[in-house]
C-alpha cells in the first residue's frame, strides 16, 4: 500500500480525476467565498487534512517544489481533537478548507470543534465530502454534517449537494459544509 501512496502522490496533480473534482470544489468555493478578490491575499487559510500522513508528506514535497510565495507548508498532528490550537500560526484562520478528509475521521464532531476555535471571527470552514448513495454507502450524510457544525458553535451553517464526479463510470456525489463564525 506504501507504495500505491507514493505512486499517486508523484502524479497527483496530473490526474484528470482529481483535476476535476478540484476544479468543481474550487468553483463551489467561489460561489460562497471570493477568495480570488484582492482583500484575501492578506487573509489567512489553513487546508486541513493528511489521514495517516503518508500521503502528505509526499504532498507537501510537491508542494514546496512549486515555491508558491504566499503558501508555508507544514505538516502538524492535531491529533483527535483534544489538544488545542495553541501555537501563533495555528489559530485566527478566516478559512479552513478540508477536502474530502472529514468522512475519514475517527471522530469528526470533536475534531471539528478544535477547528472552529481556530477560525477568527467572520472567517469560514469549509469541507467537500462523499455523500453517501445507492451504490457507495461510505460518507457524510447532509444532517450529520449540519449537526456537527452547528454543534461546533458556528454562527451560520449550510450543506448541500455540491457537484459529482465520475470515478470508474459511477456519479459520485459529493456535498459542501459551511461553516461561518
Amino acid at each position: 500500500m506504501p507504495e500505491n501512496w507514493s505512486k499517486a502522490a508523484a502524479n497527483w496533480d496530473q490526474d484528470e480525476q482529481v483535476r476535476s473534482y478540484a476544479d468543481k470544489a474550487f468553483a463551489s468555493l467561489l460561489s460562497h467565498v471570493n477568495v480570488c478578490s484582492p482583500q484575501w491575499k492578506s487573509k489567512r487559510v489553513l487546508d486541513f487534512g493528511c489521514g495517516t500522513g503518508l500521503l502528505t508528506e509526499k504532498m507537501i514535497e510537491v508542494l514546496k517544489r512549486k515555491q508558491l510565495s504566499n503558501v508555508i507548508p507544514n505538516c502538524v498532528e492535531i491529533g483527535n481533537g483534544t489538544q488545542q490550537l495553541t501555537a501563533d500560526w495555528l489559530a485566527d484562520f478566516d478559512l479552513i478548507v478540508a477536502s474530502s478528509v472529514c468522512s475519514f475521521l475517527p471522530n469528526y464532531k470533536v475534531l471539528l470543534h478544535t477547528l472552529s476555535n481556530a477560525i477568527a471571527p467572520n472567517g469560514y470552514f469549509i469541507q467537500w465530502d462523499w455523500l453517501p448513495s445507492e451504490m457507495n454507502d461510505f460518507g457524510l450524510t447532509p444532517a450529520r454534517v449540519e449537526r456537527a457544525l452547528n454543534d461546533a458553535n458556528f454562527a451560520q451553517v449550510r450543506v448541500e449537494q455540491a457537484f459529482s464526479v465520475e470515478v470508474d463510470n459511477q456519479h459520485l456525489p459529493v456535498l459542501i459544509g459551511i461553516g461561518v463564525k
